[in-house]
């Protein structure tokens, strides 16, 4: 059995190296810094409620991070489920002065015109992969639908892009 300091441990060491990233996701998925850091708080909340869950070998790294994300992504989807909207910041907002992003975030113009025009499932894909670093099988951890689907969508999502 693992020690609880080498579980807090791992945990904070997760906090520390994703906290931005997992904050930088949330705000591009809902579309507001102050709610993103609300939802980034309780990301790392729950995470520390399921840390009895948390693989603690040293080769799980990839693992974690993917856990990390689809607690985000869970947390996120449940409250844009209890407001009963999904509501993607249209990326041209930051050209024109809306929204308030979070920090790290900054795109060329083209590029925010170019993925405004994705479907939300495109976007959310080509983030996960591109913003976040994940591999497919992380991916495919995050939205539950396997590591082929998950390269489907990010080729699909490219081409649409």
């Amino acid at each position: 059995m693992v020690s609880p300091d080498r579980a807090q441990a791992i945990y904070l060491d997760l906090v520390a190296r994703y906290q931005t990233a997992i904050l930088n996701y949330l705000w591009r998925m809902v579309g507001d810094a102050e709610l993103a850091e609300d939802l980034t708080q309780e990301t790392f909340t729950r995470a520390w409620r399921a840390l009895d869950r948390l693989e603690l070998d040293d080769d799980a790294e990839a693992r974690r991070r993917a856990w990390l994300y689809r607690i985000a992504h869970n947390a996120a989807t449940d409250h844009l489920r209890r407001k009963a909207r999904l509501r993607w910041l249209p990326l041209d907002a930051l050209r024109l002065g809306g929204g308030d992003p979070a920090p790290g975030i900054a795109a060329a113009h083209p590029v925010r015109l170019a993925l405004d025009r994705l479907s939300a499932d495109q976007r959310q894909v080509l983030l996960l992969f591109a913003e976040a670093g994940l591999t497919a099988d992380e991916v495919a951890d995050v939205l539950g639908i396997s590591a082929v689907a998950a390269r489907k969508r990010r080729q699909r999502a490219r081409e649409a892009f």
